[in-house]
């Protein structure tokens, strides 16, 4: 007889893969704060409070007396201030009305604190065109001639003359000094002011100081 053939085996069914085991969670560390330590007693430690410890810093309470004090020192040092300002005004009047943008201020100030303005400079009166001669009209006498012109920035009074005859060893002969109202003639008779930057003619006749004189010399006073 023919034999059977055989069943076949069934396959093994494959093993499930075995689960990863999850990894054990870490033990959280046990709170310093939450337990206090003991010390070598055995007893335990107070916990320190922490609210002080990372608190923000407050700010020092101002108190009002502080406050009148800082408004007291402020008014004081503006008070110097001032004081100082005035006493430099009261002092430097004239050199500071010498600018025409700050003479309208300084008159009013002066007004009140009672400062002079002497709008005087000199230096800043030219001269040009100095003529000594006999005097054609005259005996013994001289004409003199010249021009004066204001090269300041301001109007300023106008000069007294002041004329020097010096003999050859430079020694004084005579002098004569011209106020103004002695030199100024024609539209400016009476004036006490010179304009700025005209020049301003003039002619003076005066007695002859003799054979000694060989030199002159003008000064502005």
């Amino acid at each position: 007889e023919p034999e059977e053939p055989e069943e076949p085996e069934e396959p093994e069914e494959p093993e499930e893969p075995e689960e990863p085991e999850e990894p054990e969670e870490p033990e959280e560390p046990e709170d310093s704060l939450a337990e206090p330590a003991a010390d070598d007693s055995g007893e335990r430690l107070p916990i320190p409070d922490t609210t002080t410890l990372f608190s923000e810093p407050q700010a020092p309470a101002v108190s009002a007396q502080n406050i009148k004090q800082s408004r007291l020192w402020l008014i004081s040092v503006l008070l110097a201030c001032l004081l100082l300002a005035a006493q430099y005004l009261h002092f430097h009047a004239s050199e500071l009305a010498r600018n025409p943008d700050y003479l309208p201020w300084v008159k009013r100030l002066c007004q009140v604190s009672g400062c002079e303005i002497d709008m005087r400079d000199i230096t800043q009166i030219a001269t040009s065109e100095l003529v000594v001669q006999n005097h054609p009209n005259m005996v013994n006498a001289l004409k003199i001639s010249l021009v004066l012109q204001n090269n300041a920035t301001f109007n300023q009074p106008f000069p007294n003359l002041v004329l020097i005859f010096e003999d050859l060893n430079g020694a004084p002969v005579a002098s004569r000094e011209f106020p103004p109202g002695y030199y100024l003639a024609g539209q400016l008779t009476g004036d006490s002011i010179m304009p700025v930057r005209q020049p301003v003619y003039i002619e003076l006749e005066i007695l002859d100081p003799g054979d000694d004189a060989q030199s002159y010399t003008l000064l502005l006073n």
